[in-house]
């Protein structure tokens, strides 16, 4: 996770200083993660300013849940090899989200109510795949540190942030996390940060069925950093 960030961040000066073009940062679900922490390193890393970021499919990720998932992958992670498959940790994340669509389909039906999109994931080699005991060690250990009073101090408090969630998402708890994340950026003092929850929309919001309003949202933020 860390070190993502910090690939992350050295693409980000090389693409500035190759095109000499404005960045935004765009990150969807785990990438809106990796995001989070970016923008807490990015005062750190001389060349990586950006205009702007936008967070898709996120929430805020901090209390009892996260930290008995880092229990559990630290314990299997000193027992057993980091590259073994997290079936346990998996079944308890990813397998509680679909809880509510297993009618629908027996692993992914919380991505979208576009069933074609949901068959493209299930049927891609690169998608839906049980990941490692280190990712999610890595993942938790990440997501811990994203929230600590130092970290959040880095951000900068001008800097322009929005943030788009379906409101059906069981990441985000239907709705309820996205909104805590942007009250906590607000509680820090931030002034240019918006939110915006799609009725019915599940967590892929850039493959729903209302997806066309998502990128239309997205393109006038966008055009909205850049002006």
């Amino acid at each position: 996770f860390a070190d993502t960030v910090k690939d992350e961040l050295s693409i980000t000066k090389y693409l500035r200083e190759t095109y000499k073009l404005p960045v935004i940062v765009l990150g969807h679900s785990y990438g809106s993660f990796l995001t989070q922490s970016y923008i807490q390193k990015i005062s750190e890393f001389d060349g990586a300013e950006i205009a702007g970021a936008v967070l898709s499919g996120t929430a805020y990720m901090k209390g009892m849940l996260i930290n008995l998932g880092a229990t559990i992958a630290n314990v299997q992670g000193a027992l057993l090899k980091k590259d073994k498959k997290a079936k346990l940790l998996d079944k308890l994340s990813f397998g509680a989200y679909n809880k509510p669509y297993k009618k629908e389909s027996p692993a992914f039906g919380w991505l979208s109510r576009d069933k074609e999109q949901v068959k493209k994931y299930i049927f891609d080699p690169h998608c839906g795949y049980v990941m490692s005991i280190g990712f999610f060690k890595y993942f938790f250990k990440g997501l811990k540190s994203a929230y600590t009073p130092e970290s959040l101090s880095k951000i900068d408090r001008n800097l322009k942030i929005a943030i788009y969630a379906g409101d059906r998402d069981p990441v985000g708890m239907k709705g309820k996390l996205p909104k805590k994340l942007f009250e906590m950026y607000k509680g820090l003092g931030m002034e240019n940060v918006t939110i915006k929850l799609y009725e019915g929309a599940r967590h892929e919001i850039l493959n729903e069925t209302n997806n066309k309003e998502v990128y239309k949202d997205m393109l006038e933020t966008i055009n909205g950093y850049l002006k």
